[in-house]
């Protein structure tokens, strides 16, 4: 299963108790509610930390693409390399495909 294309977008939302972000796609003609929902009931962590984890996740795409591409391009280091294992642990994780 692939995720949901990118680019995404963090958008800020606000209520009586709440402060919310949802990270949304950016696609054209495509229409979901989100992607992820990151909260703030006060209690937990801070708006600063809400808005930095949900900027996290909305630049996942963009990160995933850029490990792959990187990795690829890594290929005059040996495959037991540190560097290229936790690369290939890493994309491997966000694929959920424990081969790679």
């Amino acid at each position: 299963m692939n995720h949901t294309p990118g680019p995404w977008k963090f958008v800020k939302h606000s209520n009586y108790s709440h402060y919310f972000g949802r990270v949304k796609t950016l696609q054209e003609g495509r229409n979901y509610p989100g992607v992820a929902l990151v909260e703030h009931n006060g209690r937990t962590i801070s708006k600063e930390e809400v808005e930095a984890n949900a900027n996290l996740i909305a630049a996942a795409p963009e990160l995933l693409e850029a490990l792959e591409e990187m990795y690829e391009k890594c290929n005059i280091s040996p495959d037991d390399a540190p560097h290229r294992v936790k690369a290939r642990a890493a994309i491997a994780k966000a694929k959920r495909n424990p081969q790679s």
